[in-house]
């Protein structure tokens, strides 16, 4: 007991010895604090209940978790209220909403065009950060296709790539999708961990021949999800997110597939680029309100022209008068 006691102390002044060389080094940093469990299907999920602050010196934001871990100001009962199309929209950071307001995150931005054109619709916000494609498989395989979605959204970024390959959850055997760990639920040191980047000089490289096998693995796995919707009837929109220089590592996938839509971020910021700040330089680069509204405009667009929700129902006629 004494041992254990003693390794957390040794834990807990490593962590404040590496908050303090980071404040040292390079001054006060953003605070974007994630409140993450382990969920009962043996992965991470946001806090239930969950309300915290993030800060930096660009923003500060309320982030508010509601009984199922979703982003949310209310709770949303499992069961689907009839004449109600659901999204379900999973990702990382960036689809929770880092660094913006629940009202500016893109997947509000995407319900609200919606409606507008006259869907009756509710997105589920299970953004948990940290997430990579392979979590964001297997959550919805466990736990969110309980809520009968209509529709699958889920975000691409090019950290996806590392992550799949930590997490360890999926492997790619050259051939096909086998099962990895059966659970991951790792703990970090924020801090730490930025400041053997800054150290170092920034993220380590990485050679072609890993990155050609991350991407192999990322796709088998975008392919699962593909092929899990469609065993469904459900369609999946895939929202690939770039990085700040408008680079994108969306792997090779074929889809031109029924039920399947790719929706690039980049083809809606480009025309910005330069005029008004996308992402945040002060905030981990995290989307500024701006981007969340230009991807949740665009991926509205997308869907509504591809019918993944099918048509708007048609006014009802007015009552012929006396």
């Amino acid at each position: 007991m004494l041992v254990l006691a003693a390794a957390l102390v040794g834990v807990t002044l490593a962590a404040v010895a590496a908050e303090v060389a980071v404040r040292l080094l390079f001054g006060p940093q953003p605070r974007f604090p994630s409140r993450v469990v382990e969920a009962p299907w043996g992965l991470r999920m946001n806090e239930p209940g969950a309300v915290y602050r993030q800060q930096s010196a660009d923003v500060r934001v309320e982030i508010r978790i509601d009984a199922d871990g979703f982003r949310a100001d209310r709770d949303h009962p499992r069961a689907k209220p009839g004449g109600v199309r659901r999204i379900v929209a999973l990702g990382d950071a960036f689809t929770l909403g880092a660094a913006v307001e629940r009202e500016q995150t893109f997947s509000h931005v995407l319900e609200s065009e919606l409606r507008k054109a006259g869907l009756a619709v509710d997105v589920l916000n299970a953004g948990v950060p940290g997430f990579g494609t392979a979590e964001e498989c297997l959550y919805l395989e466990r736990a969110l296709f309980d809520y009968a979605p209509d529709l699958v959204l889920v975000s691409f970024r090019a950290e996806d790539l590392e992550e799949n390959e930590r997490a360890d959850l999926l492997r790619f055997d050259g051939r096909k999708l086998v099962a990895g760990r059966d659970s991951y639920v790792p703990g970090t040191l924020a801090h730490s961990a930025l400041l053997r980047e800054r150290l170092a000089g920034g993220p380590a490289r990485r050679d072609e021949a890993e990155v050609f096998a991350q991407s192999r693995l990322a796709g088998a796995i975008l392919d699962r999800i593909y092929r899990d919707g469609r065993g469904r009837r459900i369609p999946v929109v895939f929202l690939s997110i770039p990085a700040p220089d408008l680079s994108d590592a969306f792997p090779a996938f074929d889809t031109n597939r029924d039920g399947l839509l790719l929706v690039p971020a980049k083809a809606a910021f480009e025309a910005r680029t330069g005029k008004e700040p996308l992402y945040y330089e002060r905030s981990h680069q995290h989307w500024t309100p701006l981007a969340h509204r230009l991807a949740g405009e665009a991926l509205a667009r997308a869907i509504l022209d591809a019918k993944l929700l099918g048509p708007a129902p048609e006014p009802r006629p007015k009552p012929a008068g006396p």
